[in-house]
């Protein structure tokens, strides 16, 4: 995010500014799928059964991993 800062500041060209938002952006959502993933596996299937929770957690990541392509 500073290289995008400091690259409005300088008044880059647009096209480099909005290489540098899609870099940003890719890396945002990977981070946030990771993040996601973890939470789903962690958080959201405690209390099932091991097999169960396994199931649902593979289709949570799924949806997710689908979303964020």
């Amino acid at each position: 995010m500073e290289a995008v800062e400091r690259s409005l500041k300088a008044k880059e060209d647009c096209a480099n500014v909005l290489m540098l938002l899609a870099a940003v952006r890719g890396g945002v959502n990977s981070l946030m799928a990771e993040i996601l993933e973890d939470h789903i596996r962690l958080h959201l299937v405690q209390g099932r059964s091991r097999e169960s929770s396994k199931d649902l957690a593979d289709d949570l990541v799924d949806i997710v991993h689908a979303y964020f392509k």
